[in-house]
């Protein structure tokens, strides 16, 4: 839950949330920090499901619009150096999962994904990648994510845990 009275991280990130003598709520990234600005006339409702939903989304338009800045590029350079090459990205504010191949090659990922460590980001994109070629998660698909990640399995328990941890904040 939001809170004003403290900041939390996640992965590389801190988020704060602060007071604002504005109307409406509205945030930025700084580095690797994420400021939520709330109106002032909205601080006795902090608690309240409506303001946290507000946090929310406008957490997620943040993160929207800083993962359109980054995940082009880092998709772009897996792309390349995989060789397995899709039609479409696209970043949405996807909460059952971390990203999805579709039939037209097409790779979307979640904005949340930003929240993580730059490895597990890599590997979510390869991993999108691989289901180019293999569109199950068969041996196939397995052995040629493990000739990319070796350490797939790790990463996949590592993914789990960021999950648990974001929980409240995708839904």
């Amino acid at each position: 839950m939001f809170s004003l009275d403290k900041h939390f991280s996640i992965g590389d990130i801190t988020i704060i949330v602060s007071v604002t003598n504005n109307h409406c709520y509205y945030g930025k990234k700084d580095g690797n920090i994420i400021f939520l600005f709330m109106p002032e006339s909205k601080v006795n409702t902090i608690g309240n499901q409506s303001t946290q939903k507000a946090l929310k989304l406008l957490l997620s338009k943040i993160l929207i619009n800083e993962a359109k800045n980054e995940f082009p590029t880092i998709a772009a350079e897996w792309a390349d150096k995989t060789g397995l090459h899709y039609n479409v990205l696209r970043i949405k504010r996807v909460s059952s999962r971390w990203g999805s191949c579709s039939s037209l090659n097409n790779i979307n990922l979640s904005c949340y994904l930003l929240l993580l460590p730059r490895h597990l980001i890599d590997y979510v994109i390869v991993h999108e990648l691989c289901h180019l070629k293999h569109r199950n998660h068969g041996p196939q698909f397995k052995s040629l994510l493990h000739s990319y990640f070796p350490l797939w399995r790790v990463y996949e328990e590592e993914m789990k845990v960021a999950a648990r941890k974001l929980y409240w904040l995708m839904f």
